[in-house]
């Protein structure tokens, strides 16, 4: 597994979960095998390169079991739990968007993720999948912030797409980001695909709305 969390996501697993981890952005590898020897090897390669970077060698912990595995993996898989009670204001609602990028722009996207938020007086929980590209933001909010969290989407889906990614990397489009798929592969495209789902759904019976937008002449009449 190759996965990133951003400072912010190691800082509220901090609080809520009670782990020691230092609070900036943090990068997560799991290596695997039956010779631990060699697994630390490879470990120490990952490390050298890193270090190439700019990583710093004395951040750098290894974990082969036990409770400091467990503290080092609870920050990535507690995070959504964490932004719920992160600011202290009751149960936050967090909307969580994803975007999906090339590689050597994932650094660029997140770094402008963050700052979106900051400018928009937002929290952003970000982890990634960063093996592929693909990263999500978890923003706790209340109802009266929900404009912000809007445009802060759009800003997101706008930086990923000028970068030559796509608008979702697994959440899929649902009703959400219609119009930004739409956005994203062109009218054409989006012509295609509702002709194809007319013929197989004439009535429109099938979640109408989701993933394309409904035919502006209605579904076929019968």
């Amino acid at each position: 597994q190759c996965e990133l969390l951003n400072s912010e996501g190691v800082e509220c697993t901090n609080k809520i979960f009670k782990t020691t981890l230092r609070e900036c952005p943090m990068l997560f590898l799991e290596f695997q095998g039956a010779d631990a020897a060699l697994l630390r090897q490879d470990f120490d390669k990952v490390v050298a390169i890193a270090a190439q970077h700019g990583c710093v060698a004395s951040e750098v912990q290894y974990a082969e079991h036990g409770e400091s595995l467990d503290e080092i993996w609870e920050a990535r898989r507690g995070c959504y739990v964490a932004a719920m009670r992160y600011r202290g204001q009751g149960r936050d609602r967090v909307f969580v968007s994803d975007v999906c990028v090339p590689i050597p722009r994932l650094a660029e996207c997140v770094a402008g993720a963050e700052a979106d938020c900051q400018v928009l007086g937002l929290k952003c929980v970000i982890c990634a999948h960063i093996a592929d590209g693909n990263f999500h933001c978890l923003v706790p909010h209340q109802p009266a912030e929900m404009e912000a969290v809007n445009e802060f989407e759009a800003k997101i889906i706008s930086r990923a797409l000028a970068c030559g990614g796509t608008v979702s990397g697994e959440h899929g489009i649902g009703v959400g980001k219609v119009a930004h798929s739409c956005r994203e592969h062109g009218e054409a495209h989006v012509a295609v695909q509702q002709s194809i789902k007319r013929a197989l759904d004439p009535l429109g019976l099938m979640n109408p709305g989701k993933v394309l937008p409904l035919p502006k002449d209605g579904p076929a009449k019968l």
